[in-house]
């Protein structure tokens, strides 16, 4: 089994719960659809900016002035975001950025449900060419580690737990978040 399958497998129960938390949502309505884009602004900027701090990632194009653009034309501001947690190992950071590209491919059918006239940039961001392939191949190449891939499982799940919490949190369309 390849490392990345047995990742998939090794996340599965907290990705259905973040999938269920965040599959009510109506993305066709303006105010349920600022809502939903204000949970994941509460997920997404901490964990890209912890990211963007880690040597030895493959390169990832961020969402951030996506996510807050599609808000912006909605009239509505980004929230204050969730602690991340402490600074990742290398290999925390691969489990972590393997669920914000993942997500990214989500975003994309997700995006066919947002209504017409409301802003679909965050959830239409496709990956560059090559982008998801360079994760899964540098994801690959801890095979050899054993050691490694544990905090490569914990990583992944750490953002999907803040995406859950995210999820769970109370955000209010004017101001910031509250629980």
């Amino acid at each position: 089994m390849s490392v990345h399958a047995q990742l998939r497998a090794d996340t599965r129960h907290i990705h259905e719960d973040v999938d269920q938390a965040f599959g009510s949502a109506d993305l066709g309505r303006a105010a349920p659809y600022g809502e939903f884009l204000r949970k994941h602004g509460l997920a997404l900027p901490p964990l890209e900016r912890r990211l963007a701090r880690v040597p030895g990632l493959p390169a990832f194009s961020p969402r951030l002035p996506m996510l807050t653009a599609d808000l912006d034309a909605l009239g509505i501001g980004l929230p204050e975001p969730l602690d991340p947690g402490p600074a990742p190992s290398l290999a925390e950071a691969l489990g972590m950025l393997y669920v914000l590209e993942g997500s990214r491919l989500g975003g994309v059918m997700l995006s066919r449900q947002v209504g017409p006239g409301l802003p679909r940039s965050y959830l239409s961001a496709a990956h560059a060419k090559g982008e998801w392939r360079a994760l899964l191949d540098r994801i690959e190449h801890l095979a050899p580690d054993a050691k490694a891939y544990p905090h490569l499982l914990a990583g992944a799940k750490r953002a999907f737990a803040l995406y859950l919490k995210a999820a769970q949190t109370a955000v209010h369309a004017a101001g910031g978040s509250g629980t």
